[in-house]
């Protein structure tokens, strides 16, 4: 049975890097811990927020971040604007896995009302795949390394909709940051309390994969 990471939004609007977007707090250290996902992994995923202009999530001077939207059934609150398609900001982080080295790339939040957070669905109602349930088990994956930005957003919800999916999550929390700090807590919680495996370092990720494979 083989082994894959999804690597969870490693963008330049979640980073130092654009600092007008949603920068999160050491975001950039997550690399060498992805890196090292991917060598672990025997199936490496992407999934990039890929977003238009003027979305209706997009936060304004009279709707600023954190507004919650009503009448929107896949968009729940205002973000600043982020990972634009075709910017630098929706760009992967420079020193991570190239564009067309992932067994699968997947782009999500692309439509002007549909802000989702987890990485398998492109709608609330999880009736629109991306194509990472499909993947995964026409390839035989159980186990699904997973990290990237941000912890208490789309990294929780993509490793919530991996168990509801019939798979086992490995979330490595050295290969991930969060938004809200304050969050971290009950997001862990929520991810173990669903069905999910939560490491503390990427060598116990190591270690929990050599024994997948003994």
């Amino acid at each position: 049975m083989k082994i894959a990471t999804i690597h969870v939004d490693p963008q330049n609007g979640f980073t130092e890097h654009c600092p007008k977007e949603l920068p999160v707090s050491e975001a950039l250290s997550i690399i060498p811990h992805l890196n090292q996902m991917f060598e672990l992994a025997d199936l490496n995923i992407l999934s990039r927020d890929w977003h238009p202009e003027g979305a209706v999530y997009e936060a304004t001077e009279e709707k600023p971040m954190g507004t919650k939207l009503e009448g929107y059934p896949n968009a729940d609150m205002t973000w600043n604007r982020h990972c634009v398609a075709n910017t630098f900001g929706s760009e992967v982080i420079d020193g991570l896995a190239k564009l067309g080295t992932y067994d699968l790339e997947i782009k999500k939040g692309e439509e002007l009302d549909c802000h989702p957070y987890g990485a398998l669905w492109h709608d609330a109602a999880r009736s629109r795949s991306t194509g990472i349930v499909e993947f995964l088990n026409e390839h035989n994956v159980k186990h699904v390394l997973v990290g990237g930005l941000a912890l208490d957003f789309c990294v929780r919800l993509t490793v919530v909709e991996l168990v509801a999916s019939g798979f086992t999550p490995v979330l490595n929390l050295e290969a991930t940051k969060a938004v809200f700090n304050e969050n971290i807590a009950t997001s862990i919680d929520e991810m173990i309390d669903a069905g999910a495996i939560v490491l503390e370092t990427t060598q116990e990720v190591k270690e929990f994969v050599e024994k997948l494979r003994a």
